[in-house]
Formats: C-alpha cells, sequence, structure tokens
C-alpha cells in the first residue's frame, strides 16, 4: 500500500524497501544524528521485527527517500507503542513531512485494538516538544541524560 501525498511524493511502509533504499535511509539518518547511532545490523533487525510488531513508513519524492519514521511495541508491556526514529531530509523540514509520517503512524496504530499508548523520546538538542505537542502528544517530562550530557525528554499519546 502506498498513499500518494502529492504529484511526486507517496508514503510507502518500511517493509517494502529493498536493500538499497534500506542502506540509504540509514546513511542518511547517521549522518544527521550521529550522537544516535544505530548499527545496520540493529537497523535492518529493526525494520524486520515481527515479534514486537515494528511498523514503518517512509517518504520518497522522485524515487529519492526523503524521510522515514519507525517504531516497535515495548518488550514489557505490548499496549505501549515507541516512535524510536523520525527522519526528514534536512533541505525538507518545516514543510509538513514529518507531521504527516508522524500522522499515519497514529493512524496505522489506532486500528491495532491492543495498542493503547505511543510513547517517544528526543534529545535536548532537537528541541522536538512544541512539534509533537502540535501532534497531540503530552506528558512531556525529562526522564534522564543521554552520554553526551543532553537532556533525555519523554512524551506520550493514548490512543
Amino acid at each position: 500500500m502506498s498513499l500518494r501525498l502529492n504529484c511526486k511524493m507517496e508514503l510507502l511502509p518500511t517493509t517494502n524497501l529493498s536493500l538499497e533504499d534500506r542502506l540509504s535511509l540509514l546513511k542518511s539518518y547517521l549522518k544527521d544524528f550521529p550522537l544516535s547511532p544505530w548499527s545496520q545490523n540493529y537497523f535492518f533487525s529493526f525494520l524486520s521485527d515481527s515479534s514486537r510488531s515494528s511498523l514503518g513508513f517512509c517518504i520518497k519524492e522522485n524515487d529519492v527517500l526523503i524521510g522515514f519514521i519507525l517504531g516497535r511495541l515495548l518488550s514489557k508491556d505490548s499496549s505501549v507503542f515507541c516512535l524510536s526514529a523520525l527522519w526528514i531530509d534536512s533541505d525538507l523540514r518545516g514543510k509538513g513531512l514529518g507531521g504527516e509520517l508522524v500522522k499515519n503512524l497514529i493512524f496505522a496504530i489506532s486500528s491495532r485494538k491492543k495498542i493503547k499508548k505511543i510513547i517517544l523520546h528526543f534529545r535536548d538538542a532537537n528541541d522536538l516538544k512544541d512539534f509533537y505537542s502540535r501532534l497531540g502528544f503530552s506528558g512531556h517530562t525529562l526522564c534522564g541524560i543521554y552520554s553526551n550530557g543532553d537532556l533525555k525528554h519523554y512524551m506520550e499519546l493514548n490512543v
């Protein structure tokens, strides 16, 4: 299933990605988020983790990947889905694409009756509280410190 966002963009499930597309997404993510490194094995296993119902979408524009969102169920509580990664090409940020990815993920999760809540974490440096608040997330708290000293923020959305 793909959803056309406009005449040049489409939304695709991450399960449909080719090896080349998976490598491209990982490379772009690591370039923009060096403080949150994912190994290739971890990233690939995350995309195909059926035991924890991993779910993700990506956006392509003219066959070029320009964004993705990815998450999965918590291992200790299958009623909670953790939004783990959101990436939009740095040249295209601020155009609503990240919000569209989050909305599509929320819609897909809301059809799964056992999932009651979506949670997420972000770094101080990313300053995403207002972004996620506009999308309905609340309960903002500080919940830890990353190894580089950035504060770890938490938000949630009941579905």
